[in-house]
């Protein structure tokens, strides 16, 4: 394992995502010193493309955009920053053998996830 942490965001809806997203999308770099949050797998603010690379469901609906990069992208991006968050509500549709997949992808960082759920009443 790397000294790198990924600090991997999910939520699901209406858990106030965006508004983490947003706020890290338009930090300046600076801000952010030893923080990476990469352009690679956004399109605007989340990382749902990274989602989508790893799940076969995205996939079969062409929601999977290689022009907007993925993983490897990603973590070419972030270097060799301390910390490197990544956000994305589509990240809790995966299944299982995705996850698997996911973890062997970024098995050399320090993993931390942070999950957001509300109550649907």
């Amino acid at each position: 394992m790397s000294d790198t942490k990924l600090i991997l965001h999910i939520g699901s809806t209406k858990t106030g995502t965006k508004s983490i997203q947003r706020a890290l999308a338009v930090a300046p770099h600076s801000d952010l010193r030893d923080w990476a949050y990469p352009q690679a797998g956004r399109k605007t603010i989340a990382h749902h493309n990274l989602a989508y690379e790893m799940g076969a469901a995205f996939h079969a609906a062409q929601r999977w955009k290689p022009e907007q990069g993925g993983w490897d992208a990603a973590l070419a991006e972030a270097g060799g920053a301390a910390r490197m968050v990544i956000s994305s509500e589509a990240f809790i549709y995966l299944t299982p053998p995705e996850i698997k997949a996911l973890a062997r992808k970024i098995g050399h960082l320090t993993p931390c996830i942070h999950l957001y759920l509300r109550r649907l009443d």
